[in-house]
């Protein structure tokens, strides 16, 4: 069986509702607004308009997008990101 680490980055991709929700969860955990919020979103996406950060962040911060009944996602793939 194949082992990832936690520290691996994955790239999710939100649907414009799980967009939302990613900046109300990043403004509410780091206490970002206006510019620098939209600047740690703009350096988190990927060019195929996911969302990437290393899995025990996205796992911790997010976990409610998963798990509340509500649909944030366009797709529920994920990307595994390694160092090559």
């Amino acid at each position: 069986m194949q082992k990832y680490n936690a520290n691996y980055e994955i790239i999710i991709y939100p649907s414009e509702k799980g967009w939302e929700k990613i900046r109300s969860i990043i403004s509410s955990i780091y206490k970002l607004d206006g510019r620098r919020l939209d600047a740690y979103i703009k350096s988190k996406t990927t060019p195929e308009n996911g969302f990437k950060d290393q899995m025990w962040c996205i796992m911790s911060d997010f976990g409610e997008m998963y798990f509340n009944g509500t649909s944030y996602f366009s797709t529920m793939n994920i990307d595994l990101c390694f160092d090559e």
